[in-house]
């Protein structure tokens, strides 16, 4: 995978809930009506120990908002299960 794109929003107990997404859509377009915590792109890639790793970068030019350090590892949970995280 190249990259893509993400939005991390809020759900209704307040719990930061990532989504992950095509660079054929904005980010306007998925976060429509969510309150968004950062938004941003991601690159997966496997380390030297055959691990998932998660980077997170850059901005939402339509939203305005920039991806933060701890989203990698919300971004991760949703890619790897949770007995082998």
């Amino acid at each position: 995978m190249d990259y893509g794109k993400y939005v991390i929003i809020s759900s209704m107990g307040g719990i930061p809930c990532p989504i992950m997404f095509s660079c054929l859509l904005s980010h306007n377009e998925v976060a429509q009506g969510s309150k968004v915590i950062s938004a941003g792109f991601f690159e997966v890639f496997i380390n030297e120990n055959k691990e998932i790793e998660v980077l997170a970068f850059g901005k939402s030019q339509t939203l305005k908002i920039g991806s933060r350090e701890e989203d990698k590892e919300l971004l991760k949970r949703v890619l790897v299960r949770e007995d082998e995280y």
